[in-house]
């Protein structure tokens, strides 16, 4: 017979059950039959003991299907016995809220009626505390009025101070709302009191500061607050302390005052009541008494003079990194204290640097323009030159002969970056140290104008000045020539527009403010700009004044080389000479042309490259080629005759003018 938990095992198999069945009833059938032999299959015995076996299986399925019709009856009884019991519950809260709520109203019937009744007694009780407190008062003022009032009661115990220091502070209020004039005595006395109070609490505070006893220092702090003259009396002493601990000499200032911070602090928190306006108070005269008198040690610069004073390149340079240095100290104690105003902190730093503004744009302009000067004069110097003012040139344009120089010698090169290297240097001082658009405006203005007046007044324009007065141009000038014109102004021009580039570059970069990068100063640009672009136009008229001087002055020395020309050279020659080559006068007018031609590509190519306008070469060559052409024509106008007609067309015809033509870019036919 099977049991019901012979079925509810989780290792429970039905193929390994039913093998076990099969296996039991062969086990069964050799036992019984001792002649049969082991491998004979006994199928009655098998049906038999499965048939048994089913019939056992539905008599448990019946029991087990009893035993839950059973349980499930109980379950229901137990579930409807359960509500009635949570229906009970709910009844039993529903009363136990309508008690409470009850009660609460009663509470708060009962609280209005004692706040009332409170009101009335207080009503009753605050005419009496008044009376009795006017009475008191009005007997403390009548001893004033009639002597000083005896402190001594109040100051033999240090338990007595905050009273003596309240009646002094009512007796003060009380003052106030009389007319002095009739109680004259009384207020005597009482400020003579309140005075000597004051000064016995400082004098306490004092002592209590020199001991370090923190304690002592927070309760007079407390009683001295109630004084007009707290800050003097109390926070000035604690930090007149804590400023002697730092060296204005220090090398190591900042450190040594970031290192003492934390400990201030907690200090300031111990005694004051108020520590975040103490510890600002101390950030202020840290920076306008210690920080200034150590900056003004390392510049060399005297408080006394209001800092109002020439500065050196090195001064300057020592401003920039005091700014960066203080600007790194104020970010390390924003991070690292937890009293500090960072708004304050940053308006201070603004506070100790802006005693300079006053004289840092002059001075930066100053050490520029010096700085300038020392370049102009040390490069003109190693070139021997002097240089002439107007007048002089002037006379030196009348005396084309008189003096010769090697003009691109004379134009800067290594010397404009140096000039544009301290600028750059300048603005990124001057972006630290200036915070108002005015200041950086005018600083700005002021060096594109030293910029301007260094390298195109000082230099660029003064020798293409020194050029164009030095290249004949008058007729007599031209026709006097003596030696063959220099080939070298193309040279000068293609430098200049170098130099122009570099300029236009560190403005574009360095002065004029760029919003999207944030470089630059400049914001207000018309000033700069103006000034800008009439000195570009000043260049660029000087530019072409000299070429127009310098071709024609090319164009003379053709004139010059052809004048030598005439019908002898032609008649000497005979009819195979003729045809194939040139005569010796074309030969040298061509080589003279080819050289200028070749320097005009030579030198304006790097013109083009650098983005200068590619259009000036061709243009060049095509008013050199008009001059080269109108002289042409003169020329065979002037030997247009018989029986040389035929050789001058010949000279015309020669291949080396052909290919000249065609490269000064003129449509000759």
């Amino acid at each position: 017979m099977y049991d019901q938990s012979d079925f509810e095992s989780p290792t429970f198999d039905v193929t390994l059950f039913v093998d076990q069945l099969v296996e039991k009833s062969l086990s069964a059938g050799a036992l019984s039959s001792s002649s049969a032999s082991q491998d004979e299959f006994d199928s009655a015995k098998l049906y038999s003991v499965l048939s048994q076996t089913m019939t056992d299986l539905e008599d448990l399925n019946d029991k087990m299907q009893s035993e839950l019709t059973k349980q499930q009856n109980i379950s229901r009884q137990e579930i409807q016995d359960q509500m009635e019991r949570v229906a009970d519950l709910e009844n039993q809260h529903h009363r136990c809220s309508d008690a409470f709520s009850k009660l609460e109203e009663d509470i708060m019937e009962i609280s209005k009626k004692l706040v009332s009744l409170g009101d009335q007694l207080e009503n009753i009780s605050q005419p009496h505390t008044r009376i009795s407190e006017a009475k008191l008062l009005i007997a403390n003022f009548n001893q004033f009025m009639r002597s000083s009032f005896p402190k001594e009661k109040f100051l033999d115990e240090e338990s007595m101070l905050p009273e003596y220091v309240d009646l002094l502070t009512k007796m003060k209020l009380v003052l106030s709302e009389l007319d002095e004039s009739k109680f004259q005595s009384a207020a005597g006395n009482i400020r003579s009191a309140h005075n000597a109070m004051e000064s016995l609490l400082a004098e306490k505070f004092s002592v209590a500061l020199s001991g370090n006893d923190t304690t002592s220092m927070s309760k007079y702090a407390k009683l001295l607050a109630r004084f007009e003259c707290y800050s003097q009396s109390c926070v000035a002493l604690f930090i007149d302390q804590l400023l002697n601990q730092v060296s204005v000499e220090s090398e190591h200032l900042f450190d040594d005052i970031l290192s003492k911070i934390p400990s201030i602090e907690s200090k300031i928190q111990a005694v004051f009541e108020e520590p975040e306006s103490v510890f600002n108070a101390y950030l202020n005269r840290l920076f306008l008494e210690v920080v200034q008198q150590h900056m003004d040690k390392a510049l060399g610069v005297s408080s006394v003079e209001g800092r109002n004073v020439s500065m050196t390149k090195q001064q300057l340079e020592l401003l920039s990194s005091f700014e960066v240095r203080v600007q790194r100290f104020c970010d390390r104690v924003s991070a690292k204290s937890v009293l500090v105003n960072k708004t304050s902190l940053n308006a201070l730093r603004l506070k100790l640097f802006s005693v300079f503004v006053g004289c840092y744009v002059t001075n930066e302009i100053n050490v520029l323009t010096s700085f300038c000067r020392e370049i102009s004069t040390n490069f003109y110097s190693a070139r021997n030159h002097v240089k002439k003012n107007a007048q002089q040139l002037k006379a030196f344009g009348r005396k084309p002969f008189s003096e010769t120089f090697d003009y691109p010698a004379l134009v800067y090169k290594d010397e404009v970056a140096k000039i544009l290297k301290e600028v750059k240097s300048c603005v990124t001082r001057a972006s630290k140290l200036l915070n108002s658009n005015a200041d950086k405006n005018d600083l700005g203005n002021k060096l594109g104008d030293v910029i301007l007046s260094a390298i195109f007044d000082d230099n660029l324009i003064y020798v293409l000045s020194l050029i164009s007065e030095g290249t004949p141009s008058t007729a007599s000038d031209l026709r006097d020539l003596k030696s063959e014109p220099f080939l070298t102004y193309f040279a000068i021009v293609s430098r200049a527009s170098s130099i122009v580039a570099e300029v236009n570059q560190l403005y574009k970069t360095c002065i004029l403010h760029n919003p999207a990068t944030g470089t630059g100063i400049v914001t207000s640009q018309g000033y700069c700009e103006e000034q800008r672009m009439n000195k570009l136009a000043e260049v660029e008229n000087c530019i072409n004044g000299g070429i127009e001087k310098t071709l024609n002055f090319y164009s003379a020395w053709i004139r010059k080389i052809y004048a030598n020309q005439n019908l002898k050279e032609f008649q000497q020659m005979d009819d195979e000479s003729i045809m194939h080559g040139p005569t010796n006068t074309c030969r040298h007018v061509c080589v003279f042309v080819e050289s200028v031609i070749d320097r005009v590509h030579k030198d304006l190519k790097q013109q083009s490259a650098l983005g200068g306008n590619s259009c000036r070469v061709s243009e060049i060559l095509l008013q050199f080629g008009l001059k080269f052409h109108s002289n042409l024509l003169n020329q065979i106008q002037k030997l247009q005759v018989s029986p040389t007609t035929v050789a001058f067309r010949s000279q015309w015809t020669c291949p080396n003018t052909r290919r000249l033509l065609s490269r000064s870019t003129l449509p000759f036919s």
